[in-house]
């Protein structure tokens, strides 16, 4: 099933495009997908299944449903509905239901226990691209790096309000896995700007990444680790008193 992190892909996809496939998310059983041909997101379907779904009149929850899109508004119509607090993590899902395919609409659903609410949307007819042809594979890097998202984000958001207006170019220089990263651009007033971003060094390697929600709905993400321990981002210190650089 989907949940907020699913569909609020959709404050991504563009607003002014002549590719009207992409004026909304792709959504399969495994994953929402949103793109405008120059960037790309995916995010994968939370683990839980349509028959924890609470009962609801209007809608048959099901796992398996054909891929569609669903335009923008419509998806953060229903992202907005989803509760922000619940006990049970399974009022922050959204179902699909099993008739999505009839008459160009999907059924679907927000449980509530007050008020529970069911949506049928139109859905885009179109194509939407293969985006597997595009997404690297992990297997052919010749190496990974990690950083703060927070800091690379301050950092980038501040780097694009110099750079020069026509284009907003960085050219980003990586020279190995523990090394900072060098990015160069251009202001407006052709000044040359160096900023170097420090590569979060973990004090062992991960090797998968999942997240769940809080009760709270915030989010919560784990890493396994090469030395057979899981841990859990942004808590604590240190890695069992490995100290975190």
């Amino acid at each position: 099933m989907l949940n907020r992190h699913n569909l609020e892909l959709a404050k991504l996809a563009p607003k002014d495009t002549s590719r009207y496939t992409f004026n909304g998310i792709h959504v399969s059983p495994e994953r929402t997908i949103v793109t405008d041909g120059h960037y790309l997101v995916t995010v994968a379907l939370q683990d839980s299944k349509s028959e924890d779904f609470p009962a609801t009149e209007g809608i048959e929850p099901t796992d398996s449903f054909p891929p569609f899109i669903l335009p923008t508004d419509a998806a953060l119509d229903v992202a907005k509905s989803i509760p922000k607090r619940a006990i049970n993590p399974i009022y922050h899902s959204v179902a699909i239901g099993a008739k999505s395919s009839v008459n160009g609409t999907v059924v679907m659903a927000v449980p509530d226990l007050d008020n529970p609410r069911v949506f049928q949307p139109r859905k885009i007819d179109g194509q939407y691209p293969n985006v597997d042809q595009v997404i690297p594979k992990r297997e052919d890097a010749k190496f990974t790096i990690s950083f703060d998202l927070e800091l690379l984000s301050k950092l980038t958001g501040h780097l694009a309000k110099m750079a020069d207006g026509k284009n907003h170019e960085a050219v980003f220089t990586f020279t190995g896995a523990e090394s900072p990263v060098r990015i160069d651009l251009q202001t407006t007033d052709s000044q040359d700007v160096v900023a170097v971003l420090m590569p979060v060094k973990l004090a062992h390697a991960a090797t998968w990444v999942d997240s769940s929600e809080e009760s709270d709905g915030s989010e919560v993400i784990y890493f396994g680790s090469t030395n057979g321990m899981v841990y859990q981002m942004e808590k604590g210190t240190s890695f069992d008193g490995d100290a975190i650089d």
